[in-house]
């Protein structure tokens, strides 16, 4: 079976930060369905609705799944930049959402992900955050090996909390190799808000 063994998203240090909890099995459960979807991974849904389709969605008219994506990288103000810019959202109903950008800028101890969400409307966005079993986001308490994440995000400069998930937190976990399953966090913040919107969350490591 494939494998999500250490299989990390960010690594600060070598160690684990943002992950991609994988798959507890590959059958019709909830745990199996729930690996599948964007809310299982650090990323960000508009309207309940993921970024991307999957091959599992090929029955979709070509129109409604042909997009368009552009990514970028280099150093911008000294720091280490990822840009990826599409328009997916564009098939959403009810909201005018014509591109969105989303930037990864890291520094020394600290990872910006600005996501800037252009065109007209308003939608509902929740932003998610998947993160390693030895981040500890709760308190800077000393807890040995763990890491202590400070996160800070800011939609249209008004705050904005992460919480973590509930409706699915016996899925809190992540699952590195067929029916082996590890603890993790999982982080949600939830906004309504009109177009356009730029929102910056910041992750910062002490």
């Amino acid at each position: 079976f494939p494998s999500h063994d250490r299989v990390g998203v960010v690594f600060y240090k070598g160690r684990e930060l943002l992950i991609d909890p994988g798959r507890l099995n590959y059958q019709a459960t909830p745990g199996g369905l729930y690996g599948l979807g964007a809310l299982a991974h650090s990323t960000v849904v508009v309207n309940g609705l993921p970024p991307t389709l999957t091959k599992r969605d090929r029955f979709y008219p070509d129109a409604y799944r042909r997009f368009n994506l552009e990514t970028n990288y280099g150093f911008i103000d000294g720091k280490a930049t990822f840009i990826i810019v599409h328009d997916r959202f564009s098939r959403l109903y009810g909201a005018n959402l014509k591109k969105h950008r989303r930037t990864f800028r890291f520094s020394l101890n600290e990872l910006s992900i600005a996501d800037e969400f252009c065109g007209d409307g308003s939608a509902e966005f929740e932003i998610k955050l998947q993160l390693a079993s030895t981040v500890n986001y709760h308190d800077n308490i000393n807890r040995g090996n763990y890491l202590f994440l400070e996160i800070f995000a800011e939609a249209n400069n008004k705050k904005i909390l992460f919480s973590e998930l509930s409706q699915y937190e016996e899925y809190c976990q992540r699952f590195p190799s067929y029916g082996h399953i590890e603890h993790a966090g999982s982080l949600s913040a939830k906004f309504k808000g009109s177009l356009p919107i730029f929102c910056d969350t910041k992750l910062r490591v002490s």
